[in-house]
């Protein structure tokens, strides 16, 4: 944890109070002042700080350092950052757990900080606090594995038309137009018209982070570099030309 001195003084008495019970701004401030010697600001700053950075909860026994500690807590969240966008009864069901004890274990990554929540197709949902909350919606459609089967295939052969891409994909055509709208939506493909026929691109530059955290394997995300790079230099003539015409959302 990234403390001032006088953080890591406050927080040590804290720690101290916590093994009377939930920590106690007032009476944390009290002491602090009675034993450190610094004036009353910096100590009021410091433990506002403390709150603000998630080290310390209102109402909490515990602190951030040790609510990892609880063998069942630390299990919901390695589940969560190995699996982004899981969602309530996905944990629940998985890890064996009660409702109660989810809720509260759940509710305790979120206050100190370790996991956010968020709303996606009526589910609630679950990511490691590190991801970037625009990056949330791509991921959870892309946990279906329908939707990243299609969106590989539209990497591994860039202008794909609707046909080719349901072929290979072995899904039905009206299922893969659907998830080629709800992907152009994310910003991760788009459609261009080659004379009649409307032909999908991916875009690696938004799709790449998502494919990391998604822990897609290094190899494969340099081999649909590899053949974007490849066919846009392939297709750059036939573009200048204005051959192609972009469909927007």
């Amino acid at each position: 944890m990234n403390l001032s001195p006088i953080e890591r003084s406050v927080l040590k008495l804290a720690k101290k109070l916590l093994k009377i019970g939930p920590i106690n701004i007032e009476r944390l401030y009290t002491i602090s002042i009675l034993n450190l010697r610094y004036d009353n600001s910096e100590i009021s700053q410091a433990i506002y700080q403390l709150f603000s950075k998630r080290i310390l909860v209102k109402g909490s026994k515990i602190t951030k350092d040790t609510a990892l500690k609880n063998q069942i807590r630390n299990k919901i969240f390695e589940y969560i950052s190995s699996n982004p966008g899981s969602h309530f009864r996905e944990i629940q069901r998985t890890l064996d757990l009660s409702i109660h004890q989810t809720i509260w274990h759940l509710e305790m990554l979120e206050e100190f900080g370790f996991i956010r929540k968020n709303k996606i197709s009526n589910k609630i949902t679950y990511f490691n606090f590190k991801i970037n909350p625009e990056l949330f919606k791509s991921i959870f459609m892309l946990r279906d594995v329908s939707f990243l089967r299609v969106l590989k295939n539209i990497l591994l052969e860039p202008g794909i038309d609707l046909n080719t891409l349901a072929k290979n994909a072995k899904i039905k055509a009206e299922v893969v137009e659907n998830i080629t709208f709800n992907l152009q939506s994310l910003d991760l493909v788009f459609g261009a018209l080659e004379k009649d026929t409307l032909r999908y691109f991916g875009k690696m530059e938004k799709i790449e982070p998502i494919l990391k955290i998604l822990k897609v394997p290094e190899v494969k995300i340099k081999k649909y570099r590899e053949i974007e790079t490849l066919k846009c230099i392939n297709n750059n003539n036939i573009i200048s030309k204005g051959d192609w015409g972009l469909i927007t959302k």
